[in-house]
């Protein structure tokens, strides 16, 4: 990875291939047109987005109406546009946004910042968290995905009417055109739930399994969670961004983390979904399992 970014800076450097528009100008207008497919990634990593797009691309019926939003951090953009300047996605469209390049109202803005200070603030101070009893759970999230801002700034979508999001560890096998047609019933996310439909069991993890359900920040709370409640998977969702900022869920989201903050991270150990899980209470529409596998490269499938 430090060899392909070596190689990446080179080619931003010597070659104007690299440092052409992403999209193009005369396919700029896509970037914002509600009547194509939009997809967006938050990611660092310049292979593994790499790999989303092409594996979407391979499977898709119509590239022509399928647009790329990827967001990475302001170290990473360079290297990001170059690759994806160099390996043309057409006829699909693609761009690729730092942090640094967003040019949102002051208002948005400010949002957006209070996700990036509070995240930073928790990383120091969680970093150096002490307590024998707690040392553990301090070892076990100290691992980068915890910390890295790209994790959290998912939280800052596009400002689209929908969007389907994928992680950077998901290759996509089947057209999703359908999953993008569905009717989420006003409500802000389709996603896959872990629990098995025919049992009631849960085949993934429960929201205790995630975050402290019985501590009084959340049990006294009017979310009434159960600590047996199946979690839903993050990895490939579909949004509704319309219903998204209607129902306030950045600003419930940024609540959640500086609460877990202030109570010396009594709710959960550091990390981006159990605020989302939160965030997102009673707005999530079940999608059928078959839309994701989830575990598949670390886990194997039963079947």
């Amino acid at each position: 990875m430090h060899c392909l970014s070596l190689r990446l800076a080179e080619q931003y450097l010597v070659n104007a291939a690299a440092r052409s528009f992403l999209p193009p100008p005369e396919h700029a207008s896509r970037l914002t047109n509600n009547s194509y497919l939009h997809v967006a990634l938050v990611t660092d990593n310049i292979l593994a987005a790499a790999v989303v797009v092409s594996s979407m691309l391979t499977s898709c019926d119509d590239a022509e109406n399928i647009v790329f939003h990827i967001i990475t951090d302001k170290k990473t953009y360079t290297l990001m546009h170059t690759w994806f300047a160099l390996h043309s996605v057409f006829p699909a469209i693609l761009e690729v946004r730092g942090l640094h390049q967003f040019n949102s109202p002051p208002d948005e803005d400010v949002v957006i910042m209070d996700t990036v200070e509070e995240l930073h603030q928790s990383s120091y101070t969680y970093r150096y968290y002490r307590g024998v009893a707690e040392e553990y759970r301090r070892l076990s999230a100290l691992k980068p995905s915890t910390f890295s801002l790209v994790n959290y700034l998912r939280i800052h979508l596009p400002e689209l009417e929908r969007v389907i999001f994928l992680d950077d560890d998901v290759v996509v096998q089947r057209d999703l055109t359908s999953l993008w047609h569905l009717d989420l019933h006003g409500l802000v996310m389709g996603a896959v739930s872990s629990q098995e439909c025919n049992h009631g069991l849960c085949i993934g993890k429960t929201f205790n399994d995630y975050m402290n359900v019985s501590n009084p920040l959340i049990s006294s709370s009017s979310l009434d969670l159960q600590r047996t409640q199946c979690a839903w998977l993050e990895g490939m969702n579909i949004f509704d961004l319309r219903a998204w900022r209607k129902n306030n869920i950045t600003r419930t989201y940024q609540r959640w983390l500086k609460l877990n903050h202030e109570s010396g991270f009594t709710l959960w150990p550091m990390g981006s979904l159990p605020p989302a899980l939160l965030a997102f209470r009673g707005q999530v529409l079940p999608i059928d399992l078959s839309w994701l596998l989830s575990g598949l490269g670390w886990q194997m499938p039963d079947h």
